[in-house]
């Protein structure tokens, strides 16, 4: 009998198409590839959610786009978010996605609100151009991704100087960074295992 692959979701909170987060979601999904997992790369751009409105849930329910990007998150066993530092936070995609997807639980009467992201590993990495590679950022959107109960790694990686640190396959070109998301993504997947 063949073992199930370990699967991961790997999404950037950015809609840019020449995303430093994208860039780096890729070479995760990559990595991923590499140490015996199935990675998908999600583009939120396919995902087009209005801003989380309570009047306009009440009157259409939740967006298709939100529930399509929901069954996504619940075929993979883990999430890798790459995500941007936008005036010392996330960006306000990634809050409005996760209020949209976290009303699918909510909204089909789970018990206690338990949401699709309810203890699912998640790993979060960032890309940004400053020297810290959006590490302030990160504090803020660690408190929020807890607080909606996801399983949060205490790994990340933090890319600073990112629009010199990609290789023209899209890699990290630099060998001791490239080693630090292996190491990153291969906890993620130990994560997935020890579940």
């Amino acid at each position: 009998m063949l073992a199930l692959m370990d699967t991961i979701l790997c999404f950037a909170a950015s809609l840019r198409e020449d995303s430093l987060n994208k860039k780096l979601a890729r070479a995760a999904a990559v990595s991923a590839g590499r140490q015996g997992a199935h990675a998908t790369f999600a583009d939120l751009r396919d995902y087009a959610m209005p801003i989380y409105d309570g009047d306009l849930e009440t009157r259409d329910g939740v967006p298709e786009a939100a529930a399509r990007f929901a069954r996504l998150v619940l075929e993979h066993d883990a999430l890798l978010i790459a995500t941007p530092e936008y005036n010392g936070g996330p960006p306000a995609l990634l809050k409005n996605t996760l209020d949209w997807v976290t009303r699918l639980g909510r909204a089909e009467g789970e018990p206690s609100g338990k949401t699709v992201l309810a203890m699912r590993p998640t790993l979060l990495v960032s890309a940004s151009p400053g020297a810290v590679g959006g590490l302030r950022g990160s504090v803020i959107t660690r408190a929020m991704l807890a607080h909606l109960g996801l399983w949060l790694l205490p790994q990340t990686v933090a890319v600073g100087g990112a629009q010199q640190a990609f290789d023209a396959e899209g890699g990290l070109a630099d060998p001791e960074r490239a080693s630090q998301l292996d190491t990153a993504v291969g906890a993620l997947l130990g994560a997935v295992r020890r579940a």
